[in-house]
């Protein structure tokens, strides 16, 4: 899984917490347009701003990280 996959796959699952786009976004000074488009195509996103998207919800989703952590595992399992 790229960088960029995985950074969109734990934004799904912190959407699955309750934590909408949106909120992420707007959280990190980020064009929510933006993630919409990444969605769509994983490869638009630069390696730097996947991990920029996976250090910012560790950071400041510390209780959903933990969740989405545990999901992460099961996936590569």
């Amino acid at each position: 899984m790229s960088e960029q996959e995985k950074a969109l796959k734990m934004l799904e699952l912190l959407k699955g917490t309750g934590v909408s786009f949106r909120s992420f976004a707007d959280c990190i000074g980020m064009n929510v347009e933006s993630l919409y488009s990444y969605r769509s195509c994983p490869r638009r996103m630069s390696k730097e701003k996947a991990l920029y998207i996976i250090a910012q919800i560790e950071t400041i989703y510390r209780k959903e990280w933990e969740y989405i952590k545990q999901q992460m595992e099961s996936l590569v399992q």
